[in-house]
C-alpha cells in the first residue's frame, strides 16, 4: 500500500490501539478525540482527531494534513475486523497478480455497458424465466454480431473513457 496517500501519510503509516482508542502518527504524537459517529450512509464510523497545537508545531505538518486551522482527522470503520478486512484488501490490490486477474473484468464491464447502451439490455421484454433466458442469449448473439461487424469494417474499439479529474491530473515523475 502506499506509504503515503495523495496529500500526505496514508493512514496505513499511523498506529492503531482499538483497546486504548488512540492513533499515533508517524511522529510519535497521539490523537486527542475518538468520538463515534454515524457517516452519510448511516454506517457506524469513528471520527479521530489530533489536537491542533500537537499538528500546528510538527515538523512534518505539510506531509500529514492540508488543514490550516485544525489538526488531521481521519475517519475509520468502527468495526475493527471491517477496518483490517479493507486494509488487507487494499493491499492484496497493490500486487501486480491482482492487477492482471482484475484487468479482465473491464472487458465483462463493456459487454454489460454495451448490452445495456445499444440493446436495452436493463430491463426484460417478456414475462417468464424461459422467455426472459431466450432475450439474453439473442441479446448476446446480437452483441457478437455488432462486434464481428465492426471488425470487419475496420471499427475500432471505443477507448474506456476518462473522468475530467483523471485527465487533468499530472504525470507521476
Amino acid at each position: 500500500m502506499a506509504s503515503e496517500g495523495r496529500y500526505g501519510y496514508a493512514i496505513d503509516k499511523f498506529d492503531i490501539d482499538w483497546e486504548a482508542r488512540t492513533i499515533t502518527c508517524p511522529q510519535g504524537h497521539t490523537t486527542a478525540d475518538w468520538t463515534p459517529a454515524h457517516n452519510a450512509k448511516n454506517n457506524p464510523v469513528v471520527r479521530v482527531r489530533f489536537a491542533c497545537s500537537v499538528c500546528a508545531s510538527c515538523k512534518v505538518r505539510l506531509l500529514c494534513t492540508r488543514a490550516v486551522k485544525d489538526g488531521r482527522s481521519m475517519t475509520l470503520h468502527a468495526n475493527r475486523i471491517q477496518y483490517q478486512v479493507l486494509r488487507d484488501t487494499r493491499q492484496q490490490q497493490e500486487i501486480p497478480q491482482w492487477k492482471e486477474r482484475y484487468a479482465k473484468r473491464s472487458g465483462v464491464e463493456g459487454t454489460l455497458s454495451q448490452g445495456i447502451r445499444a440493446f436495452d439490455l436493463r430491463q426484460t421484454r417478456y414475462i417468464g424465466l424461459s422467455k426472459t433466458h431466450l432475450q439474453h442469449i439473442l441479446t448476446a448473439a446480437a452483441i457478437n454480431l455488432v462486434r464481428v461487424d465492426n471488425w470487419l469494417t475496420g471499427i475500432p474499439i471505443a477507448k474506456t473513457r476518462i473522468s475530467r479529474f483523471k485527465a487533468i491530473k499530472p504525470k507521476a515523475a
